[in-house]
């Protein structure tokens, strides 16, 4: 089997990266697989709404290194941190995140990572954050 294209249709990517800042976000998919370390991770699709346009952000929570991720969004969301836990739950779940941009090393391009994950609650003027107005809205 071959994988067949024509390379005069290949148009240019003009993905932009979001700015660093605070954003609402829901988790879009989570999915167990195993890292290239062979550790069990969680990878999860984060929808980051930014109040101009919305991406969806990966994030890789590798057991054990960052299980202070997964601790994170479980306070945010109300979840119970223990041994044994259903991803699945996650789904759907609202909070805010800070996005920080990743500087790309040998040839790959700079990308949008999640820094933290924090619970949503009002924020005032003028911070840089966006926030919806009320449950299921999206803040922009």
């Amino acid at each position: 089997m071959t994988f067949s294209f024509d390379p005069d249709a290949v148009e240019e990517n003009t993905f932009e990266l979001i700015a660093p800042g605070e954003y609402e976000s829901a988790i879009e998919e989570v999915e167990i697989k195993t890292s290239k370390a062979g550790n069990e991770m969680l990878v999860v699709a984060v929808r980051v709404y930014t109040g101009e346009t919305e991406r969806v952000v990966w994030d890789y929570i590798v057991n054990p290194s960052s299980l202070w991720k997964l601790k994170a969004i479980c306070k945010c969301c109300d979840l119970e941190f223990t041994g044994d836990f259903d991803e699945q739950l996650l789904i759907g779940k609202r909070m805010r995140v800070r996005v920080k941009i990743r500087k790309g090393t040998d040839g790959w391009a700079d990308k949008n990572e999640i820094g933290r994950y924090l619970p949503l609650a009002p924020v005032s003027a003028g911070t840089g954050t966006h926030q919806a107005t009320k449950e299921g809205d999206v803040p922009f």
